[in-house]
Parts: structure tokens; C-alpha cells; sequence
């Protein structure tokens, strides 16, 4: 059969589907079999391809130490819009001139590995507008825009939101070596109006940059934070949620409707301040009326205004003052400060009126309590301003850790 082959070999004019000239093309072997893009063999197709995004431009390199000559050129010119990139017997080629193309197949997207082993990425959307870059992309909610942008562009896309750039990662393996190999990269934070407002100038832990200043901040979170010391407070959580569900049945009895999702918020306020303050500011039995109606204004503006806006990516917008976002963050600012710096107060009083001792290990002692214990053996770095933005932090962070155990506790 061998034999054969090479006998009939450059008998019959090249067949179009193996590129062989020792049959017809409707003798073909490969014929009616499924090709890979990639790999170009046959009985596969590329999403089975083991080596699917290996996709590497033959380049000839200069070997000082052979006398041989592999290629020579008589200029170097800089790549622009005539440029091709073309590598020899490949059926994909690039041009930076998208125009340059008759038909052009734009579905299919890869990164190119080029001899230099700097990669060209055709995973990414395309820009219409320099001033813009990708928001248009955006719709709500925004989750479901990144998560279409991902499943189109691949797991891992640069995007450019305005003035900065944005990295969307969807794969967890991508998302893993983020937050391992390069975690220094992404400890530090951008630069935004709500950090440089509500985060102290970027000094409070949720918007600092890595820095010895954020190492300490983050040790003193995490043994204010950790799982032991929620865990000595669970008392709380469970006396907030038999409250809840004390309140639901008298509803019941009274056959008036619930918002629920107004309930749990309001569960979630109760937990998180009386872990913090030792006080609740929702639902029943509220100690201090007027107290509590400021912590609800001051909530719900801080949701409103603590998000990303068009200033952040826009400049122009802030530097007209459109919205007026950024007046409104100071003046927030202000009242957290006042209010947070109360309660820090009150709890001085406190203590004087314990006679100044800081009782060790008491089964109320508030975050607050801790905060001020750690200041007396070291007035000068723990501040009240430090301690105000490690109250607002703990309260970020205890809004989510109390969602997570209700399931627990129902």
C-alpha cells in the first residue's frame, strides 16, 4: 500500500483538503472529517484542541554563532497601517488595517504569540470613542455586562473605562494567580473620589495601598475581626434574629404585608452596630430616637453616594462639578466623622465612670471597647481618627459576614 503511494505520488494535481498529490480529492481520506483551526488535524475539532491558545508566530532569529545567513532585510520601518504579519503556510494572518481585509471573520479571536514573546491580544472589544473607551458597553445590571463581555472576549479582558483601565477577570485559575503570585499588584487601590473623601485621604484600610501602614492596619482588622472574636459575639446575632422573628409573627397575627428585604437590612443594622456600639438604631425598643434617625440618614446616603460614579472615570465631569457628587462626599463625610467620634465619646464616659479600668474579657465588650483598650497602651497611633475609620471599615465588613450566618441561625 506504501509502495503504492509513493508511486502515484505527483501523479494527481494537488487535493484541496490534505494538500497531498498521490490521489483525487474525492478519493481523500480525510474527506467529510472535521479540521481543527488550530492544529490543522484532522478528527478534532478546536474546542478539543490540546493546544487551543498556544498560538506562537514562526520567526527567524539571528544565530551569532552560525555562519549561515536564514534571512536578510534591507530596512527597518516601524509597524503602521500597511504592516502584515505574515507567517508562511498559516491560514490566519494579521494586518493592523482592519480594512486591509475582503472578509474579515471577526468571530474568531486569539492571542498571538509573536518570536520577541510579546503577545497580541485580539480579545477585546473595540473602542468607539477615545473619550469613552468601553463604558458604552456597560448596561444594568453591571454584573450581567461583564459577564457578556467575558463570555465573548475570553476570561480575561483589558478594558478602558474612560481614563482608566479596567481588568475583568472571570477564570478562577486567572483569578487565583492574581491574588497569589501578583497579590502585592493588587493590594493597592485606585484613586477615587469616595477614597479620597470617606477613606481619609486613602488612609483607612478599605482604600490605602499596600504599605507598612496597610500591614497594620490589616493585623489590627483581623484581630478585631476574626472568627473567634464573631464567634464570642454570636449572642448578638441570635438575640437580633429571635427579635425578627418575634416581629414577623405578630405581623402575621395582624395580617399585614412584609417587605422582607427591608427586614433583613434592618437585621443586618441592628448586628453590625450593636457588635461595634453595643446599640441598635432599627425596628423596636430604640433607646435614642433622634440618635438613631441621624445613623439612617447617614446610612442611606452612604450607599448612595460611596459607589463609583462618572467623575472617576470622566474627568471633565468633575472638574465642572456635574452632579455635585463631590460636595455631596464631603459633607457625608463630615457627619460620619461627627457621629462616628460620639460614640467613641460615649464610650469614654464610660469607662470613667468604671473608674478607668478596661475590663479584659467582658461578654458585651464592643468593638469600640477593644479599639479604646489598644489606644491606652498606645496613644499616639491609635488615634480617634484611626479608630472612626476602623469602626467604618468593621462596618463594611461585618454587613457581609452577618448576611452569611441568618441561613445558619434560621
Amino acid at each position: 500500500m506504501g509502495d503504492k503511494k509513493k508511486q502515484n505520488k505527483g501523479k494527481y494535481m494537488t487535493c484541496r483538503i490534505c494538500k497531498r498529490t498521490n490521489h483525487l480529492e474525492k478519493d481523500c481520506y480525510f474527506r467529510g472529517k472535521p479540521q481543527c483551526r488550530n492544529c490543522k488535524r484532522f478528527g478534532r475539532v478546536e474546542k478539543d484542541c490540546r493546544l487551543k491558545g498556544n498560538h506562537q508566530a514562526n520567526c527567524i532569529e539571528e544565530n551569532p554563532s552560525s555562519d549561515q545567513l536564514f534571512f536578510t532585510c534591507n530596512s527597518v520601518v516601524e509597524a503602521g497601517d500597511a504592516t502584515w504579519y505574515i507567517d508562511s503556510a498559516a491560514s490566519n494572518h494579521m494586518a493592523y488595517n482592519k480594512g486591509a481585509f475582503k472578509k474579515l471573520d471577526e468571530s474568531y479571536k486569539k492571542n498571538v504569540k509573536f518570536g520577541d514573546n510579546h503577545i497580541e491580544s485580539s480579545t477585546r472589544p473595540p473602542s468607539k470613542a477615545a473619550l469613552l473607551g468601553h463604558l458604552y458597553l456597560l448596561k444594568k445590571p453591571l454584573y450581567r455586562s461583564l459577564a457578556n463581555i467575558s463570555d465573548r472576549y475570553g476570561p480575561v479582558v483589558l478594558l478602558k473605562f474612560g481614563s482608566r483601565r479596567v481588568l475583568v477577570v472571570s477564570s478562577p485559575s486567572a483569578a487565583e494567580e492574581c491574588f497569589t503570585i501578583n497579590d502585592v499588584i493588587f493590594a493597592n487601590r485606585p484613586r477615587l473620589l469616595a477614597g479620597k473623601y470617606l477613606g481619609s485621604n486613602y488612609t483607612s484600610l478599605a482604600w490605602t495601598s499596600y504599605s507598612d501602614h496597610w500591614r497594620n492596619l490589616r493585623k489590627i482588622s483581623s484581630m478585631i475581626l476574626s472568627t473567634q472574636r464573631l464567634q464570642m459575639l454570636h449572642w448578638i446575632r441570635e438575640d437580633e434574629v429571635k427579635s425578627t422573628i418575634r416581629a414577623l409573627n405578630r405581623a402575621s397575627e395582624q395580617r399585614r404585608v412584609v417587605d422582607m428585604k427591608l427586614v433583613f437590612f434592618e437585621l443586618t443594622m441592628n448586628v453590625v452596630m450593636r457588635m461595634i456600639a453595643g446599640k441598635r438604631y432599627y425596628g423596636e425598643n430604640v433607646a435614642e430616637v433622634e440618635e438613631a434617625q441621624r445613623f439612617r440618614e447617614i446610612v442611606k446616603h452612604s450607599f448612595r453616594l460611596s459607589t463609583s460614579n462618572m467623575g472617576d472615570f470622566l474627568p471633565v465631569i468633575r472638574w465642572l462639578g456635574v452632579g455635585g457628587v463631590e460636595k455631596g462626599l464631603v459633607e457625608l463625610q463630615r457627619k460620619r466623622n461627627a457621629f462616628m467620634q460620639e460614640l467613641v465619646e460615649g464610650c469614654k464616659r464610660r469607662f470613667k465612670s468604671y473608674g478607668g479600668d478596661v475590663v479584659a474579657e467582658v461578654k458585651s465588650k464592643t468593638m469600640i471597647e477593644m479599639l479604646l483598650a489598644l489606644q491606652a497602651k498606645e496613644p499616639e497611633y491609635y488615634t480617634d481618627a484611626l479608630i472612626r475609620n476602623l469602626m467604618l471599615v468593621s462596618f463594611l465588613f461585618l454587613t457581609f459576614e452577618s448576611n452569611s450566618n441568618y441561613v445558619g441561625l434560621f
